[in-house]
This record gives structure tokens, C-alpha cells and sequence, in this order.
């Protein structure tokens, strides 16, 4: 998935890439851009694979602590960039 959004191969997605891929989808560029912003941990400007890691085992772990609210089993995500 990663690659297939960052065409030029660098490593990151960068605010172009991310909006190539929003308006091909129907986003707008400012949609892409908003979505590197909140993702862009370091603020270079681009978001690279441990950044887009992070920020999905945050979110898997907030959903997966919501459905088992209330059980005593904790679960967690293990995600690796």
C-alpha cells in the first residue's frame, strides 16, 4: 500500500503524492493535505512509513480499547514499519 502511494520511491509520501491520490479518488488537495498534516509527526512535510505506522497502531488500539471496553482483556496492535 506505502509504495503504491509514494510513486517517486523516496521513502515518504509527500503533500503532492497524497493529493494525486485524493483527487484520484475524489478528495480534494486540501483533504490530502490536511490528512500529511495530522500524520506528519517530525514536520518535514512528508509522512514516512514509521509515521503512517504509528498513527495507525494508535488508531487500531483506540478501536480495539473501545469494542473491549468493559472486558478484562486488553488488546494491542503490533505493527512494524
Amino acid at each position: 500500500m506505502f509504495s503504491s502511494i509514494d510513486t517517486d520511491g523516496d521513502g515518504s509520501i509527500s503533500k503532492s503524492e497524497m493529493e494525486s491520490l485524493a483527487t484520484s479518488s475524489g478528495g480534494t488537495t486540501d483533504q490530502a493535505d490536511s490528512v500529511v498534516s495530522s500524520l506528519d509527526s517530525d514536520s518535514d512535510g512528508s509522512v514516512s512509513q514509521a509515521e503512517l505506522a504509528k498513527s495507525l497502531k494508535s488508531m487500531f488500539d483506540t478501536l480495539a480499547s473501545s469494542m473491549f471496553s468493559g472486558s478484562n482483556e486488553q488488546r494491542s496492535v503490533s505493527i512494524t514499519a
